[in-house]
This record gives structure tokens, sequence and C-alpha cells, in this order.
């Protein structure tokens, strides 16, 4: 079982982003998206650690020198901005 993201998109167990709608984005694309909308390098790398390798809140946290809140703002950020631009 995957990840459920906002805006009912969720990360299947094969890797790829889903919406109710069809819309299925593997983790190269996900990647991408990441690479060319978000501009902050520090949130392009929790991004990528949490969407595409899984990692923990908590982990995320203790790596980046950040609280729990704090990374978990951050990806919420980064989702907001990644599915604007999708479809």
């Amino acid at each position: 079982m995957g990840f459920v993201y906002r805006f009912g998109y969720r990360l299947n167990n094969r890797n790829r982003l889903m919406k109710r709608t069809n819309v299925n984005l593997n983790a190269e694309d996900i990647e991408r998206l990441i690479d060319l909308w978000v501009l902050h390098e520090r949130n392009r790398k929790i991004a990528k650690r949490r969407l595409l390798d899984g990692i923990g809140i908590e982990n995320l946290g203790e790596e980046f020198n950040l609280t729990p809140r704090q990374i978990q703002n951050i990806i919420y950020k980064v989702q907001d901005i990644i599915f604007s631009h999708i479809a």
C-alpha cells in the first residue's frame, strides 16, 4: 500500500503517483517535476528523500536538523507545487 497524499494523489507499490482521474507518474517524472519547480535546494532534497525514497518524517527531521512539523510543512508545500503542474 502506498502513501496517501493531498488532493487524492497517492504513491502506489510501483512508485507511481496516481490520482483517481488516472494520472500516473513514475519516479522519474516526480523527480523531474521536483527539479523543475521546487526552487529551494534543501526543499528539493527533502522532497526527493520523502517522495522517492520513502524516508519517514522523523528521520528526515534528524537528517536535516529540522522538527518533524517543519518537514511536514515543507512536504505539503512541495506537493502543492508539484500537483499544480500536473495535467
